[in-house]
């Protein structure tokens, strides 16, 4: 991407950030380090709802999420009755909208780091959400643990990795584990956001799992694992889904890619 475009996507981003904010100057202060500001809560201006963040890049994925609305599948909005599945929940930013918006299903959301998972509780109190089911534990192929770096600074920006200094384990549950607990053991949207585990989790789970989930948006991580985005789509395409994928407006290694089932119904 050129520098141009990189300008345009940023100078799009902060109209997008002083228009959908209720106070404008507080989320100018956390992006500039101004003391005191943050760690902090901010709120959106269209919709009420709140967040605590602690870091401008925490303000940033909300931004995604919430007013950008990355993750939205093409064919348009969340539907009331949906049930939600979001796999690396962070500070609970898309399960608190997939709950605004699927007031009659629920969100199921997995996030393993637990200064994250706290974050992600406490947003979902204040925002008062109650048809959400929260689980300290990643998803993968395989139940046991993974070993996930120890960057708690960022609640949002987590990655599994090999053993070593500054790591730690963590529970993991696999994909079918995670369908079981909704009706019907299948789900209407997945979310994935796990820097790295989204390539265990769809290429090692068994073919049978992943139809069941009917809608699959995530943001997938190039640079993460020797795996890359369009593996994803090649495997996701083989198991009868329609796959769309967009790369990162300003990250070569990052990209959004959107899959659903043909036949409109998991199998």
């Amino acid at each position: 991407m050129s520098h141009l475009s990189r300008s345009r996507y940023y100078a799009s981003s902060i109209a997008t950030l002083m228009a959908g904010v209720q106070n404008p100057l507080q989320t100018v202060a956390i992006f500039a380090g101004l003391p005191g500001a943050a760690p902090a809560q901010i709120t959106l201006r269209k919709t009420g709802w709140r967040f605590r963040i602690r870091t401008p890049m925490d303000v940033w994925v909300i931004k995604e999420t919430c007013l950008d609305e990355d993750y939205l599948w093409a064919s348009g909005a969340l539907q009331s009755d949906w049930n939600i599945v979001d796999i690396g929940a962070g500070l609970g930013d898309f399960t608190v909208y997939a709950a605004k918006h699927c007031s009659e299903g629920s969100v199921h959301a997995y996030e393993p780091l637990a200064e994250s998972f706290a974050l992600l509780q406490h947003n979902l109190s204040l925002n008062n959400i109650g048809n959400v089911r929260a689980f300290p534990v990643a998803a993968a192929a395989h139940k046991g643990t993974l070993t996930l770096a120890a960057r708690e600074q960022e609640a949002v920006s987590q990655r599994f990795v090999n053993a070593g200094e500054g790591s730690q384990q963590v529970a993991a549950v696999t994909l079918e584990q995670v369908l079981a607990t909704l009706p019907g053991a299948t789900c209407d949207f997945m979310k994935i956001d796990c820097e790295g585990c989204e390539f265990d989790l769809l290429l090692n789970s068994p073919a049978e799992v992943v139809q069941r989930c009917r809608r699959i948006s995530m943001e997938f991580h190039d640079r993460v694992l020797p795996h890359s985005g369009v593996e994803l789509g090649q495997r996701l395409s083989e198991l009868g889904f329609q796959v769309r994928m967009e790369r990162n407006p300003v990250h070569d290694g990052l990209g959004f890619l959107y899959a659903e089932h043909l036949d409109g119904a998991a199998l």
